[in-house]
């Protein structure tokens, strides 16, 4: 049964695919101002923001989740993650999960899910539930059914644990090194080559191509696209390899500016953070397109960039206070104490979430970025160094913000 805290995050999740302009934690404020301004006792979360619907002139249309589907179906609007999809000539197979998985078909020439990365939600509308050849429900989409991605996705290692036999992912992310040439015998014995190089988007995972031949060079900061993909395991742990024959589009990345000049942190599209230098012509600017960038330990340095006329505001992948993981990341929290003197150059202040509890800690020289901050008050960080077990290093690239 779909709890009432489900329904208030899907019904988010569908007023941010119509609105684009708002975000989550905005749409959380206006729930606690209608709330406020209703009086006590009166609302729940969802009715204040059913009444905040009627605010915005907002009309939602109805959508299903896979796990409520029972039986057959015409016409239905279904919600989830796209795992994965092979294209034929006249039909699209795909698989879609969300607290189940389900087998779909596109019948039609059309690439459907084209541009469409691994683990992206998305709303299928006008779609048929009926049963396969083995008795299974599973959807059909025709010429007069449609699709659109949501702003959610499922992080790699999460699909990789829903269908770990798929073997067509579509995967999406920003290249990071090192990047290393490849040599192997073939099976018939001439010599073959490939490249290795990481991907990240919401995870971070070794990925190889084999005998890569494409005249576009693949270097760090750009965003790739590439399919079919088959996540095996290897000596690296989970690695992505591109089966033959595959495609693969590069293109500049966009990201955020955060910070100051000096010390300028860029959020990708996944919302991860990263400490960066960045050339003079791009300073000031709201916005980049990174056209050739490097990873300098610990700074993503940009050496060819372009400001970009509009700020994307891509939401910052925020972790738990109890759990981060290790390397620079962004939190949310609560302070729950002044900055404490520990030793002659160490000062820790108090922080939590609904995870648990942790600490900030800061020398004499940047303690000063934790001024003016009080008991109780709700703050977002951007670069913080996580040590794991809930401690944090303030660095010179670490970005406050009150929430």
């Amino acid at each position: 049964m779909t709890t009432e805290n489900e329904k208030l995050f899907r019904l988010i999740d569908q007023i941010l695919e119509i609105r684009k302009d708002l975000t989550k934690d905005k749409l959380l404020e206006l729930i606690k101002e209608k709330k406020e301004k209703i009086g006590a006792g009166y609302l729940t979360d969802l009715g204040a923001l059913y009444l905040i619907l009627n605010d915005l002139g907002i009309k939602l249309e109805e959508y299903t989740k896979l796990s409520e589907i029972t039986n057959e179906k015409k016409g239905v609007n279904l919600t989830g993650y796209i795992l994965s999809y092979k294209k034929y000539e006249k039909r699209t197979v795909f698989y879609i999960y969300d607290e189940s998985l389900m087998r779909g078909v596109y019948w039609g020439e059309e690439d459907f899910f084209k541009n469409i990365s691994a683990g992206s939600k998305v709303i299928l509308r006008n779609a048929h539930v009926k049963k396969g050849n083995n008795e299974q429900l599973e959807i059909h989409l025709n010429s007069h059914s449609s699709v659109s991605i949501t702003n959610e996705v499922l992080k790699l290692d999460e699909i990789i644990k829903k269908s770990p036999n798929a073997k067509n992912y579509i995967i999406k992310g920003i290249v990071e090194g090192p990047i290393k040439k490849i040599s192997y015998n073939k099976k018939n014995g001439s010599a073959g080559s490939g490249i290795s190089f990481f991907i990240k988007n919401l995870s971070k995972f070794r990925a190889v191509l084999w005998d890569y031949e494409n005249d576009a060079l693949i270097e760090e900061g750009l965003t790739i696209t590439a399919a079919p993909a088959l996540i095996r395991n290897s000596e690296y742990g989970a690695e992505i390899t591109f089966l033959k024959p595959y495609t693969v589009e590069l293109s500049p990345s966009i990201m955020d500016v955060y910070g100051s000049e000096d010390n300028v942190l860029l959020m990708d599209e996944f919302g991860n953070i990263r400490p960066s230098k960045i050339n003079n012509e791009c300073l000031g600017s709201q916005s980049i397109i990174v056209k050739k960038a490097r990873f300098q330990f610990p700074v993503f340095v940009v050496d060819e960039c372009l400001k970009h006329e509009l700020k994307m505001n891509y939401q910052p992948l925020l972790q738990k206070v109890a759990n981060a993981e290790k390397g620079y990341v962004s939190v949310d929290f609560i302070v729950l104490s002044e900055p404490i003197m520990r030793a002659s150059d160490k000062y820790e202040m108090m922080i939590g979430d609904d995870s648990g509890e942790g600490k900030i800690i800061a020398s004499s020289e940047t303690l000063i970025k934790l001024k003016g901050f009080k008991v109780g008050e709700k703050v977002r960080a951007l670069g913080l160094w996580s040590l794991g077990e809930g401690s944090f290093m303030i660095n010179e690239f670490t970005y406050f913000t009150r929430t």
